[in-house]
This record gives structure tokens, sequence and C-alpha cells, in this order.
């Protein structure tokens, strides 16, 4: 059985592991997160609704698009989305944290504050 990626289509976080699965070329299935699978898989596994969730072939639950992507570059083949040196490492560490924590908030404001139809019509999709 692939991975399983509980994940909405205008997440930016689940955005940003669908695009590392696909570089890595790792099979996956996409299963929306609607108001069923919150409730039946994501609050049950976590336990508190939040996306995305990866659950693995082996049943277990990782939540954390980091997390996530640190638990498949230690269990998937390929080559790895890290730079090979420490301190380049560590640079593109800095990089993934300045933009999970702080670019996130102009991010979203510009996707979510000028077309309000187009937001509402999106997260209503998820229902």
């Amino acid at each position: 059985m692939p991975y399983q990626f509980l994940a909405a289509p205008l997440s930016l976080y689940s955005g940003k592991v669908r695009g590392y699965l696909r570089w890595k070329n790792i099979p996956y299935r996409e299963i929306l997160a609607n108001r069923d699978i919150y409730e039946h898989e994501i609050v049950r596994r976590v336990g508190y609704p939040i996306i995305p969730v990866l659950l693995t072939p082996n049943d277990e639950t990782i939540q954390d698009t980091t997390d996530i992507i640190d638990y498949l570059e230690n269990h998937e083949p390929g080559p790895s989305v890290y730079p090979d040196g420490d301190l380049q490492k560590l640079v593109a560490l800095i990089f993934e944290l300045f933009g999970d924590e702080y670019l996130v908030i102009a991010a979203m404001h510009y996707r979510w504050a000028y077309n309000k139809e187009y937001a509402w019509g999106q997260f209503g999709k998820t229902l």
C-alpha cells in the first residue's frame, strides 16, 4: 500500500509536501481532508484537526511538513532534498524555518485577502 496523504488542494503546507513527494517520485494516494476524514482519521490519529498528515505503509501517522519530509528522507531512497555539507544543510534548514514560520504570514494575506468569494468557495469544497 502506498503512502496516504491527507491534504487539501489549496493548503500551503500540503503543497510543500506534495511537491516533495512528486520531486522524490514517491508513490502516494492523496485523500481530500473533508469533514469525514478530519473526524474519522485526522482527529483520531493526531488528536486535533490539522493537515497535512501522512499515513505510512506501516500505518504510522506523521504530521507537520518538516517531520513528514524528515521521515521520508530517512525511509525512501533517492537523492536528498538537503545539501551534503553541514553548513549548507544548516542554511537550508534556516530557510525552511523562515518560510514555514514567517513568510506564511505574507503568503496567507496575499492569497486570501483580495478574492474573498474564491476563498470561501475553496474552503467550502472541503466541507
